[in-house]
């Protein structure tokens, strides 16, 4: 038997996304919500296609997540190798409640001879300092990373720094550490009468054996460091629900309580998109989610409070 569109309606997706809430029993929040699985990103629509005849994830080996972790650190490496040109910059960072560090993404083409263009928030850096407030732009890469980085050591308009050049020699091993260590255990869920905890493990093992989640738990280490040369009091960053931005919530407020985190919902609200429902059981603060979110429009608006968001 194969998986049918239709089998994947609202209410069935939901009821996935709880028995994962159900799943994450004891494990610190901070652990739990490292991974897509974790988030409902990809598992609701494997618990649909496994309860409907096909494949379930295979897991992975203890030797695949540390090949995995090897791999994560060298090139964490060879990202902040690049991003060093960027590193001068940050001696000479603002700091103080009167900051804001907009988080945002950029490909190499946003950089231009008149500066940088923020695919993301436009104009919101100049509309901010319009009304007294420091800025600090931090890019990820949306294309070839080394170009990107590159492009934003000479941006001339305005100082640009690649997320990886606040990172210390020593994070990502820090980090592959704690990711090693920290693996979530499923506990008992269900869905629809069927025992899903084993489909559910099988799905954080087999994400735990790719650099993805690695990656997602550094982003609380960069976004720590970025906090703590700041101590900023507003961070505004794009919101999908995924678990890299949850995870730099995290690392946001483990540095600067007190910082107010903003998420920007930028993208179409699809049926699939899972991520974007609230966590049962959980503060928004709690599953490392922002403390507003500003969405596109009002449908939008409406969308997420359907799906459990505070109004």
């Amino acid at each position: 038997m194969t998986a049918s569109p239709s089998a994947a309606t609202p209410d069935r997706i939901a009821g996935a996304l709880r028995a994962t809430a159900s799943a994450r029993g004891g494990t610190p929040a901070r652990d739990w919500f490292s991974t897509g699985a974790s988030v409902g990103d990809r598992f609701s629509s494997r618990a649909l296609d496994a309860l409907l005849g096909t494949a379930c994830p295979a897991g992975s080996s203890p030797i695949a997540r540390f090949r995995a972790a090897c791999g994560f650190v060298l090139a964490s490496w060879a990202r902040m190798w690049a991003a060093r040109r960027s590193r001068r910059g940050l001696g000479a960072l603002p700091r103080g409640a009167d900051v804001t560090v907009l988080r945002t993404w950029a490909h190499s083409g946003a950089f231009g001879a008149d500066g940088f263009s923020d695919p993301y928030f436009r104009g919101l850096a100049g509309w901010l300092a319009a009304r007294d407030r420091r800025v600090v732009n931090v890019v990820g890469a949306l294309s070839e990373r080394a170009d990107v980085y590159r492009a934003a050591a000479g941006a001339v308009d305005r100082p640009v720094l690649p997320e990886h050049a606040f990172l210390r020699l020593g994070d990502p091993l820090v980090v592959a550490w704690q990711t090693l260590r920290a693996r979530p255990r499923a506990a008992a869920a269900a869905f629809e009468g069927h025992d899903v905890t084993a489909l559910l493990q099988a799905a954080i093992d087999e994400e735990h054996a790719r650099r993805q989640v690695f990656a997602n738990r550094l982003q609380a280490r960069i976004a720590a460091r970025i906090a703590e040369r700041t101590a900023p009091g507003l961070v505004v960053l794009t919101h999908e629900g995924y678990a890299w931005e949850r995870q730099f919530v995290f690392g946001v407020r483990g540095a600067v309580p007190a910082a107010w985190v903003v998420g920007y919902q930028h993208a179409p609200i699809t049926p699939g998109a899972t991520a974007l429902f609230a966590t049962d059981g959980l503060a928004p603060r709690e599953a490392g989610l922002p403390d507003r979110i500003v969405t596109s429009g009002r449908a939008a608006a409406g969308e997420l409070v359907r799906r459990g968001y505070p109004a």
